[in-house]
């Protein structure tokens, strides 16, 4: 059977290649989208990651005052790898007629540090605060604001207080919604003037295994009595719809193999009327009607195979490409600045079953066809 199948390809390659192409668009089709929406969602775990903490504990009056001794109990569970206090509030950043509303985050650099790895980030000056009136902002803010470190900006808060602040360091993560709506400035400014007193709103802890952040975040909130929140379940709904659309998108463009599936039928379907005759020869003379079946279901194998190869390859290349020379994003869209790509193994091997399934179902059709008639009416109508 795989001998003649081969022979009937090579007896019509303009047909199969054309067969081979549609196979090819789709799996590269597939491959490029798979990685490209891999990348979206790996770009978009890590911002959450690096940007907020896998856990996240509060207290119902929004005051955590004893906010030391709670870090100390916290980084002392073998869950737990670091913990930093923080205050997240809203303020309004200015810079002659420039202004933009921003997050402010009050930390202390050294612990913050240990939780978001901020050190590495920076592009000018370092994570460190030298006076109380200091402020880091994200580069893509600094440049719209159209400060450089040294020059001072104004900080006014909700309570319609202005302070003027001055940069000395600028950041950046990559993530463009981050940088562009980001300050950090010292734990006692945010304190004072937030009207916090000496306590603070947060304290971010990162874990050894971010996926089991939920159970340690339950783990903490019952050890503490405090409010504790991972990463999972503030994010559950984005990462659900993420999930989501990755599935749906597979399904759609797997309909692209159909396509191409529907393809292959018709040629084998051709061959099978063209061979008619043939075929009622190759039974007279003892060929069983299965071994007529796996040549026609052969040739559609070979097919899904020579599609799949080549646009897995063609995936790579394309990805490779896409890596090598990025597309730029909308910072003020997107919350990364290029397309990214990442390749699993698991979704290629997926996407090469899938077309390599379409593919032989697709030579089935016709093989059916092919056994139906008795071998003497064959050749009695073709003679």
């Amino acid at each position: 059977p795989l001998y003649l199948a081969l022979k009937g390809i090579k007896a019509r390659p303009r047909q199969y290649l054309l067969c081979i192409l549609g196979v090819f668009l789709g799996v590269l089709a597939l491959t490029v989208i798979m990685a490209v929406s891999n990348g979206f969602e790996t770009a978009l775990v890590n911002s959450i990651l690096e940007t907020t903490g896998h856990v996240v504990i509060s207290s119902p009056s929004h005051l955590i005052t004893r906010w030391e001794e709670l870090r100390r109990d916290v980084e002392a569970r073998d869950d737990i790898k670091a913990a930093s206090p923080c205050i997240l509030g809203q303020c309004i950043i200015e810079h002659g007629q420039a202004f933009s509303g921003v997050n402010m985050r009050g930390v202390i650099p050294e612990r913050e540090n240990s939780i978001s790895k901020m050190s590495t980030k920076m592009t000018t000056g370092e994570f460190v605060f030298t006076t109380p009136n200091d402020v880091f902002l994200g580069a893509p803010l600094a440049e719209q604001l159209n400060v450089k470190p040294g020059e001072y900006v104004k900080l006014v808060c909700p309570d319609g207080e202005g302070y003027e602040m001055r940069l000395c360091a600028t950041f950046e993560t990559g993530v463009s919604q981050f940088d562009l709506q980001t300050v950090f400035v010292p734990l006692r400014f945010a304190q004072r003037s937030l009207g916090f007193g000496i306590g603070v709103s947060h304290v971010l802890a990162t874990v050894h295994s971010p996926l089991q952040a939920e159970s340690v975040a339950k783990s903490v909130a019952s050890q503490t009595g405090l409010k504790a929140s991972s990463w999972l379940k503030t994010n559950k709904t984005l990462l659900s719809a993420l999930s989501m659309e990755k599935r749906v998108m597979f399904l759609v463009l797997v309909m692209t193999l159909v396509v191409a599936g529907f393809g292959i039928a018709n040629v084998l379907t051709m061959v099978v009327y063209e061979k008619y005759r043939d075929i009622g020869v190759l039974r007279a003379i003892g060929a069983s009607g299965t071994t007529v079946m796996k040549v026609f279901i052969a040739q559609g194998f070979i097919v899904g195979i020579a599609g799949v190869l080549l646009g897995i390859a063609g995936g790579l290349a394309v990805g490779s490409l896409l890596d090598a020379y990025p597309i730029a994003l909308p910072g003020n869209i997107y919350y990364v600045d290029k397309v990214p790509v990442e390749f699993h193994l698991e979704d290629v091997l997926l996407v090469a079953l899938t077309a390599c399934f379409v593919a032989t179902v697709a030579g089935l059709f016709p093989a059916r066809r092919a056994v139906v008639a008795q071998p003497w009416e064959a050749i009695r109508h073709y003679q």
